[in-house]
């Protein structure tokens, strides 16, 4: 039937210029919903790389910060106070530092090079901690710890993404890395896997480190937002004590205080605005053809009335006239 309206519609193609218009840009909407839907799909059946359930976070934000890529001086002491004082609650075992944190926290960008490969990569600058707080996977070497305290080089976590793109089937760890800027990179490590959204694509990804004892003299100083797991009785209280608690620690700061759980369902309901919105203007589009196309055919019954009243006379049978209209 479709066939048949799709022919009556072309043969008269001067006549429904406008519903062809229709047609056509109703196939482009829909193709791009499914598209999106497909995308969105794939990257979800990905793994995240860590584990985000009962993780808290801390984020504290300061005008006029000392340094874009962290904080020195007196603020990087204020950090380590803030991460003494989550140290301090019974319910926390162990706190990590970040400068960005997983949900829509953004990230920072770099560019990697090895023997004439050049790609960019997306990274957290984090502490020693991360890896046990967010239950990394690590596939091959190890994870930062106190020994890189006393390095000439910087080291680089990195994920299997990435280390096939710049070693292929080679081992990385040991391996050499050049970068924008920066000291001579060494890879120490390769976890499985590492995505920073519910929908981000599976993609590059490196951690460099921070860390606790030589942050405030590091050029790039101490991250301002710590994760940590704990699952409190009562959340709502757990908050309010945590506030309190960091008040004094962190004066003159802002400080934003939450779980992963509740970032991952806030970045889920802000990425399905657009394919939802999309959907529906596909919705009334094909709706919009659909009566185009009904009122196509119903234009072309009524011009043959005469014709069906003949048949009918002739013995035909309604519903066979019926059948040969549709």
């Amino acid at each position: 039937m479709i066939k048949h309206l799709l022919k009556l519609v072309w043969n008269r193609k001067r006549a429904n210029l406008l519903l062809m218009g229709e047609i056509f840009l109703s196939f482009l909407v829909v193709a791009m919903v499914v598209a999106q839907c497909v995308i969105y799909a794939n990257n979800f059946s990905h793994s995240l790389g860590f584990d985000y359930e009962d993780i808290w976070y801390v984020s504290l934000n300061k005008k006029h910060a000392s340094g874009s890529m962290g904080f020195k001086g007196e603020e990087a002491q204020t950090l380590k106070q803030t991460h003494q004082a989550l140290l301090d609650l019974d319910e926390v075992e162990m706190v990590a530092a970040s400068e960005h944190v997983p949900f829509g926290g953004g990230l920072s960008m770099d560019s990697f090079s090895k023997d004439g490969r050049n790609v960019s990569v997306p990274y957290f600058r984090v502490t020693d901690e991360f890896e046990e707080v967010m239950k990394l996977e690590l596939v091959r070497g190890r994870w930062f710890d106190r020994s890189d305290d006393g390095l000439n080089w910087e080291p680089v976590v990195i994920n299997q993404t990435l280390a096939r793109a710049l070693f292929g089937t080679k081992n990385p760890v040991g391996e050499k890395l050049e970068a924008r800027g920066h000291n001579e990179l060494r890879v120490i490590g390769v976890i499985a896997a590492f995505r920073t959204g519910v929908f981000s694509a599976p993609g590059n990804f490196a951690f460099k480190r921070a860390s606790w004892s030589k942050g405030a003299d590091q050029w790039h100083g101490l991250p301002a937002k710590f994760l940590f797991r704990a699952s409190p009785e009562g959340a709502q209280v757990f908050e309010k004590r945590l506030r309190n608690e960091l008040r004094d620690a962190s004066r003159n700061w802002g400080i934003d205080i939450g779980t992963l759980s509740q970032r991952r369902e806030t970045d889920l309901k802000n990425l399905l605005i657009l394919p939802i919105a999309e959907g529906i203007i596909a919705f009334f589009l094909l709706l919009m053809v659909g009566l185009g196309l009904s009122g196509v055919l119903w234009q072309n019954i009524t011009r043959r009335t005469r014709e069906i009243g003949l048949r009918r006379a002739l013995g035909a049978v309604a519903g066979n006239i019926y059948g040969q209209f549709l």
